[in-house]
């Protein structure tokens, strides 16, 4: 089958990689398919092990090509070593001035785990970006998808046909098994109408895979919603938005008509199936909770946030008494406790008040600006689009940055990676 693409597999050791990159979602989902449920819990040390050497091993084999390759640039060293000698300053800081909280060297310990390598790997995609302005991930995320789907179908799908309750994903809450059923949900929809324009592997392009990824696509919305995961949902909710605002924003006839009997198809679908489901109770109660923090009268019904009111109110008060430079990146613990605010515009001006909040704001706008001219550009680049979506949108309900390495891979990665000038689709 003729692809129509112009990016080429991407460099060396790239699966490794994407592997370190997805590396908790793909744990969880590999245990709960070897059967070992709650393996994080019973044993924390072997899963702090398996991450911690897989991010070790991404590190030293990025430190290993670029040795023997290119030379730093002012920016390399920004962004390969100036976040981390950032956040160890800030660290070590919050010591010095009495500020210290005992979370701080746990979470500081998961920035070294998760999100350090995913800077090595987002800044080694980005050279290698750099070098061949063409970089394609996508045959090895799809797999991952994959995976991640057969693992939520084994613990959240099959469970539910007997008439169980959803427990855990090979140890993980509820939470983020919605999440990672999301995020399967999102990448399975980019490739059902992006794939063409990526190297796949050539069972992934046949006429029944095509059938087959539909089908999924269903069955991946139902796996969101049973955990009961309302951030989750909601990115799932967005995932369909950003299909359809980048359908529309080509103006291709062709892709719009495909696009909107596309999204027929699934509302038809939603019709036929969603009150089916709705008469089972455990989907009925799964449902309402995703969808609980909608007031009927509009707006946020607090009640139905899990109990996230608290965290903002306890932040915001904070925030007023020093609303200008914040605590610190970790000093704010001192004041506000061992739990973070539960949504990242509340965690940054915790840390640093306005000119920290400002600092970020100008940096994501820049990065966003060249994520979206990129992809006008380049074919294959709308992946990191729908790669993106889940941390930011995770971060606003759930989780800190400072241990979201999806977050800190885009971040590197669009900080080294330069503007493609070439148009290419």
């Amino acid at each position: 089958m003729k692809h129509n693409t112009t990016v080429l597999e991407g460099p060396r050791y790239t699966l490794l990689h994407l592997i370190g990159l997805f590396k908790v979602p793909l744990f969880f989902s590999v245990v709960a398919l070897l059967g070992y449920e709650g393996l994080s819990e019973t044993n924390p040390r072997l899963y702090a092990y398996i991450m911690s050497i897989i991010g070790i091993v991404n590190m030293a084999t990025i430190l290993w090509v670029v040795a023997r390759s290119d030379r730093f640039t002012i920016k390399d060293i920004v962004v390969l070593l100036g976040i981390p000698f950032i956040m160890l300053l800030s660290y070590y800081t919050a010591i010095v001035l009495g500020r210290h909280h005992p979370q701080n060297s746990y979470y500081f310990s998961l920035f070294l785990g998760f999100s350090l390598p995913a800077i090595f790997i987002g800044y080694y995609l980005g050279k290698a970006y750099r070098r061949t302005r063409m970089v394609d991930i996508g045959r090895y995320v799809e797999i991952i998808m994959l995976v991640i789907s057969v693992g939520g179908f084994v613990t959240i799908l099959i469970p539910f046909m007997q008439g169980a309750r959803f427990t855990t994903l090979g140890g993980a809450s509820y939470q983020s098994a919605s999440y990672y059923s999301a995020l399967a949900f999102g990448l399975n929809l980019y490739f059902i109408v992006w794939g063409r324009n990526h190297v796949r592997f050539r069972l992934l392009t046949t006429r029944f895979y095509k059938i087959f990824s539909v089908l999924l696509l269903v069955l991946q919305f139902v796996m969101v919603v049973i955990p009961g995961g309302r951030g989750a949902f909601v990115l799932a909710v967005l995932y369909v938005l950003l299909a359809l605002f980048e359908i529309l924003r080509v103006r291709k006839v062709k892709k719009i008509l495909q696009g909107t009997l596309f999204v027929i198809g699934l509302v038809v679908v939603a019709i036929m199936f969603l009150p089916r489901l709705m008469e089972n109770p455990l989907f009925a109660s799964s449902f309402n909770r995703a969808i609980a923090f909608i007031d009927t009268g509009g707006g946020v019904n607090w009640d139905g946030t899990s109990g996230r009111l608290p965290y903002y109110e306890n932040a915001l008060s904070l925030i007023s008494e020093a609303p200008i430079i914040g605590y610190g990146i970790f000093g704010f613990r001192n004041v506000y406790g061992k739990e973070y605010p539960h949504n990242l515009i509340l965690e940054l001006l915790l840390q640093g008040g306005v000119v920290y909040l400002a600092f970020w704001t100008v940096l994501l706008t820049v990065l966003a600006r060249r994520l979206f001219r990129n992809m006008r550009r380049d074919v294959g680049f709308r992946a990191y689009l729908f790669i993106a979506a889940y941390p930011l949108v995770m971060l606003m309900f759930s989780g800190t940055y400072i241990s979201t390495g999806l977050f800190w891979f885009m971040v590197a990665f669009l900080a080294t990676c330069p503007v493609n000038r070439a148009v290419l689709d």
